[in-house]
């Protein structure tokens, strides 16, 4: 179902109208423009067949007759644009997907946090550098991550490199679906354990595996930020209706989801289901405004509201907000990012969160909904396909504090690895109520 825009107040230039922040900062404006004109010119990543299907797939899920996990990394790099790591990222999700089948018996919709995830907002426009203060690290997209004045200026020919790899990442993505998948479930080990051991074989020699299954397609997913960008990419199909054609499905995060700012105001014309990230400050009338500004037709499918409110906070959070969307019978996709209000600074200076937290936030929103009459539709996890070190715990080879050292490779925030995203899942649905049907 298409969602239908007051056609005489927006357009794809309407958010210039608005406050816009974690935008960059560029010296040559007529370098920029340049870009953007090209950008304008590009073959788009997605369809609009596409995003329609994973707007039905979204109110599905909000029905709990399918489940969501919108997943991969905090930051994606231009350097890791290679067939080799797109695959192990591709495996792994399919790896979850046949995991969570097998225990939901639901069909689970794989949404990557991939194909365009360059960008990331940030707390502070600087940070020390070896000789002084330099601008913040903002994304591949924006600028580079090596600590020098030099690299942090931000660059418009980046917004084109961050095209092609997303498009060169897409189309290898497109290219797996036609491979089949080493199957890590279909053997069924008597004990977990021997399920996460299998998981350490398959990962270190996939190819040896006798079972396999059909691969499934992953959504393509990114953060809206640079409205620039996602303006060259917004364009009209055939019912002359506006989508986002550099993803599948866009979200907000914390800082930008103002409901009289320019993120708000750009999303709510196009027809590409929409996330917004909530979070424990959030005040149940603003997350209310917001929804109706969004999806003013209350279309199924539109709107998922993504949950990031930490483990201390949602008890009392939560239901409020359910009981106010409740009240306003506001059709919402219900979501749980169960990590990022649970970010700390580890004594070493590490950024990292502990993964007990992390789950113990996930059972209590899926939880909290069920006691309020709604439904857990999904999760939205920051997760690499590697062996890293960057989130503290696990069940069966955990991360110590003494460990984060040891291969701490994010861009930005930490990553549940490869062993502890299914930690992660075996965890939360071995202790949370079952509510899913077939």
């Amino acid at each position: 179902m298409t969602q239908h825009i007051d056609t005489d107040s927006w357009h794809a230039t309407s958010w210039l109208t608005r406050p816009a922040s974690q935008q960059p900062h560029y010296a040559n404006p007529a370098h920029l423009n340049r870009v953007y004109q090209q950008l304008r010119k590009v073959t788009g990543l997605v369809s609009e067949n596409e995003i329609e299907k994973l707007k039905q797939e979204y109110a599905e899920a909000a029905k709990g007759k399918r489940f969501i996990v919108q997943a991969g990394d905090c930051a994606e790099s231009f350097s890791e644009c290679q067939l080799p790591i797109i695959q192990r990222k591709k495996w792994h999700l399919e790896w979850i997907r046949s995991f969570l089948m097998n225990r939901l018996n639901i069909p689970i919709t794989m949404v990557g946090r991939i194909a365009g995830q360059y960008g990331k907002p940030r707390s502070q426009p600087y940070e020390q550098g070896p000789y002084g203060m330099i601008p913040i690290y903002r994304g591949d997209m924006i600028n580079s991550n090596k600590k020098c004045l030099a690299s942090r200026a931000a660059d418009p020919d980046r917004l084109l490199q961050a095209y092609q790899y997303a498009t060169q990442t897409a189309h290898h993505l497109q290219s797996l679906e036609q491979v089949t998948t080493p199957s890590l479930w279909e053997t069924s080990p008597s004990t977990s354990f021997d399920r996460w051991q299998t998981y350490h074989t398959a990962h270190s020699n996939p190819a040896g595996l006798e079972h396999l299954h059909s691969p499934h397609r992953v959504y393509l997913s990114h953060e809206c930020l640079h409205l620039g960008y996602e303006q060259c990419f917004t364009r009209t199909h055939h019912n002359s209706l506006p989508y986002n054609y550099s993803a599948h499905t866009l979200w907000l995060g914390e800082r930008t989801r103002r409901v009289n700012e320019a993120h708000v105001e750009y999303l709510r014309g196009i027809q590409n289901p929409i996330g917004v990230k909530i979070s424990a400050q959030s005040q149940p009338q603003e997350v209310i405004q917001l929804a109706q500004t969004l999806n003013p037709k209350n279309t199924p499918g539109r709107l998922c509201l993504i949950l990031r409110m930490g483990k201390d906070q949602i008890a009392a959070a939560l239901p409020p907000l359910i009981e106010a969307v409740h009240q306003a019978k506001i059709s919402i996709c219900w979501m749980t990012d169960p990590m990022h209000g649970n970010t700390r600074t580890s004594p070493s200076g590490y950024k990292t969160r502990d993964f007990s937290n992390i789950v113990h936030e996930a059972q209590l929103c899926r939880r909290i909904l069920a006691e309020h009459d709604a439904i857990l539709a999904g999760v939205h996890l920051e997760l690499s396909s590697e062996k890293v070190s960057e989130c503290i715990g696990g069940l069966y080879e955990p991360i110590l504090q003494e460990h984060l050292h040891q291969h701490y490779t994010s861009l930005c925030d930490p990553r549940l690895n490869d062993l502890q995203s299914f930690d992660f899942f075996h965890q939360f649905l071995s202790s949370s109520p079952h509510t899913y049907d077939a």
